[in-house]
């Protein structure tokens, strides 16, 4: 897995050891996995640490103190190693579930006035989008909703909808639909003029993109496990400014979440994000994020990143010669990730998408909104694979 330099032709980069690390992801022997951004492959070393570490839990007997232990230190190096992926410090992050589970963190947590508002994007995931709808049944809050074009959301459309009321913005750091990333620090800028939180679902950038929260500008940032990091599902974690942990209260209650507690009923919430934490004590799904991403660390982000760029650059690239076919996600390497959506006109998607798997063993993905095709392109896809999906599709 050691980094070398490499020279390409949009520059410089430590580049991952692909072939070295293939090894750690079997599924790739068995299709041409071009499916991240829905859930990725945990490498085969983070699985069995996991594993190894509840086995011996059990086998040693979990009320013993040495393996609680153990385990309560891995959690500690677990938000460690998200604070050091989102570029904040570890008592900024709690271990939360999912995505969702981070954005309820806000949608169920601030103290609500009636007509308060939230603005959203109308190609937000249902993670961002349901928390809120279930905000605007409970309280009364009113959602607004930008419009797109071109496949992205400009930071003048949000700030079009911003009022004294707007309490929000809840964004795509990078949309799941069309593959763009906004301008989150632009974004930023509009939401603190009005007083608002900043909430970003983070789902499609973290692991794919390097993070820096202060940069960014987000009061909140959620993300889950199992997709760019590599992680277990039913893992995820949330950044949580000092600005945002000022108005927001945790809407759930746990142990994780106390800083003490008495037999009598009496408690007292951590004074930092860990306020927002639930989980069981064991925590090992949270544990296994953690061990994914110090093994996504060693690897190193700027040369994740640059494989995916140029992976990605490249299908873009080959979508040209492919008859029918057009690019969504919009040009300029400053609003792309790892997501590519694209049209391929006279074709049903999810019939491209069964073919694709049941006749050449390619696993990509539909979109409905706006209607399109998606492959995720990750480190340890081959530039054959690329390839491969491409002349599948000329063939066509």
């Amino acid at each position: 897995m050691a980094g070398v330099e490499v020279v390409s032709t949009t520059g410089r980069w430590p580049c991952v050891d692909v072939w070295g690390v293939r090894e750690e992801f079997p599924a790739l022997e068995r299709c041409v996995y071009l499916n991240t951004g829905t859930v990725g492959p945990m490498p085969l070393t983070v699985l069995r640490r996991q594993q190894e570490l509840y086995q011996s839990y059990h086998e040693e007997g979990p009320a013993r103190p040495e393996p609680r232990q153990r385990l309560r230190d891995a959690t500690t190096r677990a938000r460690e190693a998200l604070a050091g992926l989102l570029g904040a410090g570890p008592e900024a992050v709690a271990l939360v579930e999912s995505t969702t589970s981070g954005i309820n963190v806000v949608a169920l947590g601030l103290d609500w006035r009636s007509k308060d508002e939230v603005v959203l994007t109308e190609l937000e995931h249902p993670a961002g989008r349901l928390p809120f709808a279930f905000a605007a049944r409970r309280y009364g809050v009113r959602v607004r909703v930008a419009g797109s074009r071109h496949g992205t959301v400009t930071p003048e459309t949000i700030a079009g909808l911003i009022t004294e009321r707007t309490r929000v913005v809840c964004v795509s750091h990078v949309l799941f639909t069309t593959g763009a990333r906004l301008d989150l620090p632009a974004i930023a800028k509009h939401a603190r003029e009005a007083g608002a939180l900043l909430v970003v679902d983070g789902a499609q950038s973290a692991g794919a993109l390097p993070l820096d929260m202060d940069a960014l500008g987000a009061d909140v940032y959620c993300l889950p496990g199992y997709k760019w990091c590599l992680g277990p599902e039913g893992s995820g974690a949330v950044f949580v400014s000092r600005r945002a942990l000022e108005v927001l209260s945790p809407h759930r209650i746990g142990g994780l979440g106390l800083a003490s507690f008495t037999p009598d009923g009496d408690y007292c919430f951590w004074d930092d994000a860990r306020r927002f934490e639930v989980s069981t004590f064991s925590n090992i799904t949270q544990i296994g994020l953690g061990l994914a991403v110090e093994f996504h660390h060693r690897l190193g982000q700027a040369a994740i990143t640059g494989r995916i760029a140029a992976l990605a650059a490249r299908f873009r690239q080959g979508l040209r010669m492919v008859p029918k076919a057009g690019v969504v996600t919009p040009e300029g390497p400053d609003q792309q990730a790892g997501l590519v959506s694209f049209t391929f006109e006279g074709r049903d998607y999810p019939e491209v998408v069964s073919r694709l798997y049941h006749e050449h063993g390619i696993v990509i993905r539909s979109v409905s909104r706006p209607p399109a095709l998606r492959a995720s392109f990750h480190y340890f896809n081959l530039e054959s694979e690329v390839d491969r999906l491409l002349e599948v599709l000329a063939s066509f």
